[in-house]
């Protein structure tokens, strides 16, 4: 494996391989639990060392940022897996008397129920009601035992499709020049950071194109290419166009909102 890995991620990466060897040894498909994007990027920096099946990421919707890795053999149709995920809708029972709800509210009521964040998959606040991609083994109980977000009574109902807001994210479009397509540099424009700062992002391993953490300032970025900083923000490469008279690039960058 990796040279540079550490105790926490390679405790990450073997149970990730231990799922892997029993979907390739008893031929079946084999799931992970909701990972974070840096625990993502462990497997994607180390799958070269790994015996090897087939795989996919998937968090329950196209944009999903904590995903489920499937395991699967090669009579298995990669668009006849059964996800073990369910869509949760939490909803006020009366929005007129409701507080006013957060991310961390939903996700704290959530866990305050006994339930590891390793069962959570990514949480969507509109409209002060939350749709919550969670574990199957876990949907039923959040159903029948969440009762209160922060001191708002709430309902909670699966959800068989997805709003049209979901399946298609909001950004902020941004547009300028860089003198190059430098991660450094079109982190800089995104957020916007000086240059010394989008290298420490990046230096701090903060920093992931696709899901897969990059560690040097100048990476070479390509139009499609999503990148991710923790704490900060996600935005996606979305194009490049002319040069300027003074050799700068122009570009167009999309960031989630």
């Amino acid at each position: 494996m990796g040279n540079n890995i550490n105790n926490d991620d390679a405790i990450v990466l073997n149970k990730i391989i231990d799922k892997e060897k029993i979907a390739s040894i008893r031929q079946i498909e084999m799931y992970t639990d909701f990972l974070n994007i840096h625990e993502q990027s462990i497997y994607k920096s180390n799958k070269k060392y790994l015996a090897g099946i087939n795989h996919i990421f998937y968090g329950g919707y196209d944009y999903s940022e904590r995903k489920i890795l499937a395991f699967y053999p090669d009579y298995i149709d990669s668009n006849n897996i059964k996800y073990p995920i369910v869509i949760l809708e939490i909803r006020p029972r009366n929005m007129k008397f409701s507080n006013n709800l957060t991310h961390r509210d939903f996700l704290g009521a959530i866990l305050n129920l006994g339930i590891t964040r390793a069962k959570v998959g990514d949480i969507i606040v509109k409209d002060n009601f939350a749709i919550a991609f969670v574990s199957q083994v876990v949907s039923d109980y959040i159903i029948t035992s969440l009762e209160k977000v922060k001191q708002t009574v709430v309902d909670v109902q699966i959800l068989h499709t997805l709003p049209d807001e979901i399946l298609t994210p909001s950004f902020q479009h941004i547009k300028g020049t860089v003198s190059s397509i430098r991660l450094d540099s079109l982190i800089s424009l995104a957020f916007p950071l000086s240059r010394g700062k989008a290298v420490t992002q990046i230096r701090n391993k903060n920093v992931y194109v696709n899901s897969k953490m990059i560690l040097s300032p100048s990476y070479n970025l390509i139009e499609g290419d999503i990148v991710s900083v923790r704490g900060i923000g996600k935005f996606l490469f979305y194009q490049i166009g002319n040069r300027t008279k003074k050799d700068r690039i122009y570009i167009e960058l999309k960031r989630y909102t």
